[in-house]
């Protein structure tokens, strides 16, 4: 009977309470930073009034963030298996989820442009079509990034508690 609970909480990776709030608090604040600086390059693209255009990408740019970003990243760092060689090597390792958080960036862009158009867009030349993915995809990357650093951040923190400890 323990064994069978056992495997089943290694097959479902079940995340206690805690670990959940810390998760969304984090993916909370990488949302934020990630739609500033998408918010603002294109903000600054235009010739207009920087204030009005900055608020007017936020409104757009953060929830589909925190919403898509959070999901993928939630997914790609807890759900989904890496392969047993990416994880004995850091550089693949890296490179593996640079990719899935690339696909995750491409599928987020087209779900978001299928919301707010009702229609899939039209690629008349490749051009175009990283015109319209470049967005979803800058913003996936710096999201894993942000996600990186904040990982880095945090296991400084706790080798640093365990040298004050002794």
């Amino acid at each position: 009977m323990n064994d069978k609970f056992d495997n089943d909480s290694e097959k479902y990776r079940v995340i206690p309470h805690f670990k959940v709030e810390r998760l969304i608090i984090t993916y909370f604040v990488i949302s934020v930073m990630v739609s500033a600086c998408i918010s603002s390059f294109l903000a600054l693209s235009e010739a207009s009034n920087w204030g009005i255009s900055f608020i007017f990408y936020c409104l757009y740019a953060f929830p589909t963030i925190f919403l898509f970003g959070g999901l993928f990243s939630f997914l790609i760092e807890h759900k989904w298996g890496t392969p047993l060689i990416v994880k004995r090597n850091r550089i693949f390792k890296y490179m593996y989820k640079l990719f899935l958080y690339v696909i995750a960036g491409f599928i987020a862009i087209n779900i978001f442009w299928l919301t707010i158009t009702y229609s899939m867009p039209s690629f008349t030349s490749f051009k175009e079509f990283f015109l319209i993915n470049d967005l979803g995809i800058a913003g996936a990357l710096l999201f894993y990034h942000f996600l990186l650093l904040f990982h880095i951040t945090s296991i400084f923190k706790t080798r640093s508690r365990e040298r004050s400890n002794y």
